[in-house]
Order: C-alpha cells, then sequence, then structure tokens
C-alpha cells in the first residue's frame, strides 16, 4: 500500500509516526491524494469538469475537427469497440454526448454500433 504514496510524502508520515502522530493508512492516502491532485490543478489549464461542462462538447469538436477522414473513421470504429460491451442504453446516451459536440462523428459511430439514427436524435 507504501506504492500508492510518493516518495517524499512517505518518508514525511513515517517521521509523523515516529514522533507519536499516528495516523491511519487512510489519512496518509487522503492526505497524498490532495496534494498530488493539487500539484496537477496548478499545471491544468482548466477546471475542474462538472456533470454537465459546455466545453466538453466543444473540446470534441475541435479534436474531431484535426482527424482526416481515415482518422476520424478509425477512431469511430475503436470508440465504436469500446462501447460494443455495455448496454444500448448507454450507449445511446453516449452517442447523444458525442453528438453536442460533433453529429457527424455520432453518426459514424452510430454506425458501427448498428444503431439507427432516429434512436439517439
Amino acid at each position: 500500500m507504501m506504492a500508492l504514496i510518493e516518495p517524499n510524502l512517505s518518508n514525511r508520515f513515517l517521521d509523523a509516526r515516529n514522533r507519536g502522530q499516528e495516523s491511519t493508512l487512510f489519512e496518509r492516502v487522503e492526505r497524498a491524494t490532495q496534494v498530488r491532485y493539487a500539484r496537477m490543478a496548478d499545471h491544468l489549464p482548466f477546471t475542474k469538469p462538472t456533470r454537465s461542462s459546455p466545453d466538453d462538447a466543444a473540446n470534441t469538436a475541435a479534436l474531431c475537427g484535426l482527424f482526416d477522414d481515415a482518422n476520424r473513421e478509425r477512431t469511430a470504429r475503436r470508440i465504436a469497440d469500446a462501447l460494443r460491451p455495455t448496454r444500448k442504453e448507454l450507449q445511446i446516451c453516449q452517442l447523444r454526448n458525442i453528438a453536442r459536440g460533433d453529429a457527424d462523428y455520432a453518426t459514424r459511430i452510430a454506425k458501427h454500433l448498428g444503431i439507427d439514427a432516429s434512436m439517439w436524435n
């Protein structure tokens, strides 16, 4: 379990324990996660995503716009392969999310999944 904690943090926690300030494994992992997230947040150009962030659709559309037709088809096929084992309701939900960013991309994925466009439009 100590592998979850960064090396520079584990020494600090072990020193605290030796001074009689016992901390549980949960507290150590929680603190290491907080420190790691704080370090990540300093370097990331975006805020923590929300459940229905409008940036999600914009980011998808921007990424899809960089692909040529062959890459779009290959990526659509791979996304469809990843969605194939999931329930049909989840596939349709994901197609709706993708369609908010790029309807053509969602149509390509739906074609690979064998889902009619009228089901998710």
